[in-house]
């Protein structure tokens, strides 16, 4: 889903995306694995119409992984030029549910400790969790430019 937003009398189409940073008692990271390429990430996705962010947020880890969640807070919004991208990130833990992957999307589901993340991970995802991680309790508003994630794996950088 793209919102406009009317910046002088120029309109932007924004895609919003919800990820959430799920921490398990041992601070570990659950991460997915992408089938659709060699990608592990935080689970998340696009909103609905008529969607708020939190709600996505909740829906994509359930239908990704078969857990419920409770969001604690939001994180950050994170602005990614290269695609007029808009992210919002949420912290949250697991409540409820069971691992159950969808298979169209998710092949493989892992809990890492934040120095054990995958190296085909996005850079722009690594900085949002060290964000989490840092203990600040500010929500982060910032520009992640930089190459999209499919240039990096194309690349063989990520």
């Amino acid at each position: 889903m793209a919102m406009v937003i009317m910046h002088k009398k120029k309109k932007t189409k924004y895609a919003i995306g919800v990820f959430v940073t799920i921490l398990n008692d041992k601070k570990e990271i659950l991460y997915i694995h992408r089938a659709d390429r060699d990608l592990w990430e935080t689970p998340g996705g696009g909103l609905e119409p008529g969607e708020t962010p939190y709600d996505a947020a909740v829906r994509e880890v359930k239908e990704e992984t078969g857990y419920d969640i409770e969001i604690d807070r939001l994180s950050g919004i994170y602005i990614r030029p290269h695609n007029n991208g808009m992210v919002f990130n949420f912290v949250g833990h697991v409540i409820g549910g069971k691992l159950k992957l969808q298979k169209e999307e998710v092949n493989d589901c892992k809990w890492f400790s934040y120095d054990e993340l995958p190296r085909n991970t996005s850079p722009y995802k690594k900085e949002r969790i060290a964000y989490v991680l840092s203990g600040e309790n500010e929500v982060e508003f910032k520009v992640q430019d930089g190459p999209p994630v499919s240039e990096l794996l194309r690349q063989k950088l990520i």
